[in-house]
């Protein structure tokens, strides 16, 4: 049995995977003192892991990871050893509404767009067909995955 959030695939040639933001977080100021935060939250709130095993030790070909409010990371994890991560300053998100994020696989790359709008373009670390496993993780509710040749 695959733990929650982890789907096997066939292969991969062209596929979509469109998600749904779970809850809004709350935008409103405190009426405390406005403090300036640099860091990150501990977890991020979306992650999207596309592995070339099938149990989460695996190689890691892309992931996508997001902190509402701060650029997404996109990096790739061989033999253990996180790679050089790569940022994307725009995010279409707005807090609270539902997205589609669709992550298309390439000849050369993964390219991903939210909302219609294409914001990076992932170089393969990895070939194409060696991704077994699809992860998506954190504070969403999935309301649908394509994978469509």
């Amino acid at each position: 049995m695959k733990p929650e959030g982890i789907s096997e695939l066939q292969h991969l040639n062209d596929p979509t995977q469109r998600f749904t933001q779970k809850t809004g977080h709350n935008s409103e100021e405190s009426p405390r003192r406005r403090e300036q935060c640099h860091h990150y939250p501990k977890d991020p709130q979306l992650e999207v892991n596309f592995y070339t095993g099938t149990d989460e030790d695996s190689d890691i070909a892309f992931q996508f990871r997001l902190h509402f409010g701060h650029p997404a990371i996109m990096n790739s994890r061989v033999f253990g050893i996180w790679r050089y991560e790569e940022k994307c300053y725009y995010l279409p998100f707005e807090d609270g509404k539902p997205f589609e994020l669709c992550i298309y696989v390439r000849h050369k790359e993964y390219k991903v767009m939210v909302n219609g709008q294409r914001i990076y373009n992932f170089a393969h670390r990895f070939p194409p067909a060696s991704v077994k496993m699809l992860q998506v993780l954190r504070d969403i509710s999935l309301t649908r995955v394509l994978i469509s040749d």
